[in-house]
């Protein structure tokens, strides 16, 4: 059977019945009239406030023994042995841009309930086949429609105007009930999407109140077998370092992207020597043969390097370049002296001395880099390096 697609919601309407119910025993009832007597006659009014909430979902597939599965919420299993409830068929053969589709309707909710997350999952009861999990609220849709999650607000302003009335309404009936009134449909909501990973129920998208918990979810390595290495927000600063990352909502739209990239291979085999508070020394070249020398910001002990002693790679003829870590502040005396191959070497943010004679011998280093910004007492040549590609 051709797989089955759960489309975007068709569109969803709203009907508010107000019946005349016959009630005996009714908060709020008014006494009738009193003519007459008898088993028969009216004896108290009241008004039963009813109304559905539909939304529709096309499938693409005509079996008739295709059904759509719905929940009002996450499930740990989204499978018919799950408890759900079932949407009915609205129509057959509906046509969907040249193809055939089933349309069913879901009216299980109630205007309270317009910021909920509905959940479906179409399922094939003579095969046994699932088709894909599909969220969707109808806040979703008026926020979609509304323009309001970051793309173009439909032209229509008379629909504008009846789902943000819509969404009042829904508030109304939170707060009559009483069902939860801290997250009102009328309240301005954010979108939250990934890229790269998920939020907590599995899906790349969601709508958050200011100061909610988002949690952010990614695979320890992508497709390609690239490793995890942080999160990002769209102003391109980190909010987090692992694959599961909890932030703060805030007032705007957000976009969060997992990065991944191939972590650096550090240099094996240095010598390094503990300062005695959690910190170390670089002190040799120790059993290292690399000739592009990568110290790790942190020692095989655990302990962070803040120092290159001095000198600790003195006369590595065979050394090419040299990478500091961050958290490095001092290089000591003639801590690089006649390493004659090395031909660059860049200063980290926060080095702020370079000891005499640190580069001295160093033939083939044209130019060192310095951090923008920093400013490094160089003893031997007691000079200033204030910016950036400064050759001492």
């Amino acid at each position: 059977m051709k797989r089955k697609t759960i489309v975007k919601v068709l569109f969803a309407s709203v009907l508010l019945l107000i019946l005349s119910a016959v009630t005996l025993v009714m908060p709020g009832a008014e006494a009738a009239g009193t003519a007459g007597s008898g088993s028969l006659d009216v004896t108290k009014h009241n008004l039963a406030f009813e109304n559905d909430v539909h939304i529709l979902y096309a499938i693409e597939s005509n079996d008739p023994d295709v059904q759509l599965l719905v929940w009002n919420g996450p499930q740990e299993a989204y499978t018919c042995d799950t408890p759900h409830d079932t949407a009915e068929v609205a129509a057959r053969n509906y046509n969907i841009d040249g193809v055939l589709h089933t349309v069913f309707t879901y009216d299980g909710l109630a205007a309270k309930q317009m910021a909920d997350t509905v959940y479906v999952r179409a399922y094939n009861s003579r095969t046994g086949e699932y088709g894909s999990l599909d969220k969707y609220s109808i806040l979703q849709y008026a926020y979609n429609k509304l323009g309001k999650t970051g793309g173009n607000p439909t032209a229509d302003e008379s629909l504008c105007a009846l789902l943000t009335q819509m969404l009042e309404y829904g508030a109304t009936a939170q707060t009559y009930f009483s069902y939860k009134p801290d997250r009102l449909a009328n309240a301005n909501w954010v979108q939250i999407q990934v890229k790269g990973g998920a939020l907590e129920d599995g899906f790349p998208f969601g709508l958050y109140l200011p100061g909610d918990a988002a949690v952010l979810t990614a695979p320890e390595t992508n497709a390609e077998g690239t490793p995890f290495s942080h999160w990002l927000d769209a102003n391109q600063v980190t909010v987090g370092k692992t694959t599961s990352c909890t932030i703060a909502v805030g007032s705007a739209n957000q976009t969060y992207t997992a990065v991944y990239q191939t972590p650096v291979s550090y240099s094996q085999g240095l010598t390094f020597t503990s300062n005695g508070d959690g910190t170390c020394s670089v002190s040799g070249i120790g059993t290292c043969r690399d000739l592009d020398v990568k110290i790790p910001p942190v020692s095989p002990e655990g302990e962070r390097v803040t120092v290159i002693l001095g000198r600790a790679f003195s006369n590595c003829s065979d050394l090419t370049s040299i990478t500091i870590p961050e958290g490095v502040t001092s290089i000591g005396n003639y801590a690089f002296s006649y390493c004659s191959s090395l031909t660059s070497i860049t200063i980290p943010e926060g080095v702020t001395s370079i000891g005499d004679s640190a580069f001295r011998g160093c033939s083939g280093l044209e130019e060192i880099e310095v951090a923008e910004g920093n400013q490094i007492y160089h003893s031997a040549g007691n000079c200033l390096i204030e910016t950036a590609s400064k050759t001492l």
